[in-house]
């Protein structure tokens, strides 16, 4: 059966021995993991009920190294996804093969910072992602009061004003964060609030300077994301984002770098796709925009991956037209 083209894959019916009562069957399942061990093609054995497991059974799979599974139809799905594994595998290595002839690369600039610290401020993080031409919202750094509300003049109103301080991943649990602001009067008291809330939680950090950016209004809130695996490197994911994607947990992962139409594919594999397609008679979303944007991410997550353990875009506010990023953190593998 092995040695015929037209196989691929082997699944043999045999229980895991629960007993030493059938020493034929066990000899003939040690002959069959030999074979597993030389063989390209994967062997399983499965048995048509569940059948559970006791000591004696456990000590035999340590020395018959085979996939013992249970139950027709889960041994059906099991092989099934194997198949589709094997598929993902092969087209990720054609990608990583073509990834390396039109690669791009992280600027010096940004190199400094993934290379300086453990985990980037939102202003240094965009400074990172803009290179890989992520849409951002627009933003300014104010190191004081008086600059914030200078920047938001230039930006124009309404605004949002963020406290940034090193070491800071969640800055709105921490009150550091206000929002739709409209005048400067209000950004500055905004900043005096959130400056002195902050002292009261972290007496003993010093916050660097004051963020402010334009209020982007209107959308959904997704999450664009990376981690760096140590077994399969930088993964790409994606869902709703905002308190969504704790609430919901409603995301997909795909191994780094995706294309625009694998990123497609995830866009449409979370649950909450109705409601960047136009849900309930609203207007539908830019899809292809976002789709750029994970593509982009996927980039600077194989480019930085060297220096990057993870990067977090939450929310990535997708719009009827383009989307932009409102809030970035990149963590380093820096101690």
């Amino acid at each position: 059966l092995l040695a015929d083209p037209r196989v691929d894959m082997l699944a043999t019916q045999e229980e895991l021995p629960q007993s030493n009562a059938r020493p034929d069957k066990e000899s003939n399942l040690m002959a069959l993991a030999h074979i597993a061990d030389k063989s390209p093609k994967p062997i399983a054995v499965f048995s048509m009920s569940t059948l559970g497991i006791n000591d004696y059974g456990r000590q035999f799979k340590k020395r018959c190294r085979l996939p013992f599974l249970e139950v027709t139809h889960n041994t059906v799905r099991a092989l099934k996804h194997l198949g589709f594994f094997s598929e993902a595998v092969n087209k990720h290595k054609e990608r990583m093969f073509e990834q390396r002839k039109t690669s791009k690369t992280i600027g010096p600039k940004a190199r400094g910072l993934l290379t300086a610290k453990k985990v980037l401020t939102e202003w240094e993080s965009y400074r990172v992602i803009e290179e890989f031409g992520l849409p951002l919202a627009k933003a300014l750094l104010a190191a004081d009061v008086d600059e914030a509300a200078r920047a938001a003049d230039e930006i124009g109103y309404p605004v949002v004003v963020k406290l940034l301080a090193p070491g800071m991943t969640h800055k709105t649990e921490l009150g550091a964060v206000r929002v739709n602001l409209k005048s400067p009067e209000e950004i500055k008291l905004a900043c005096q609030e959130i400056e002195s809330v902050f002292r009261k939680v972290n007496p003993k950090v010093k916050p660097d300077s004051f963020l402010v950016q334009e209020m982007v209004c209107g959308g959904v809130e997704t999450i664009i994301g990376t981690v760096h695996d140590s077994q399969f490197g930088p993964a790409v994911m994606f869902g709703l984002g905002g308190q969504y994607v704790e609430l919901y947990q409603d995301v997909v992962f795909r191994l780094a770098p995706v294309t625009a139409e694998e990123a497609g594919e995830m866009i449409q594999g979370i649950k909450g796709f109705p409601m960047l397609a136009g849900f309930r008679g609203n207007p539908p979303l830019d899809i292809e925009s976002l789709s750029k944007a994970i593509v982009a991410i996927s980039e600077l997550a194989v480019a930085g991956k060297e220096w990057i353990q993870s990067i977090d875009l939450n929310p990535f506010i997708s719009l009827k037209e383009n989307g932009k990023a409102v809030d970035a953190v990149i963590v380093t593998k820096q101690s």
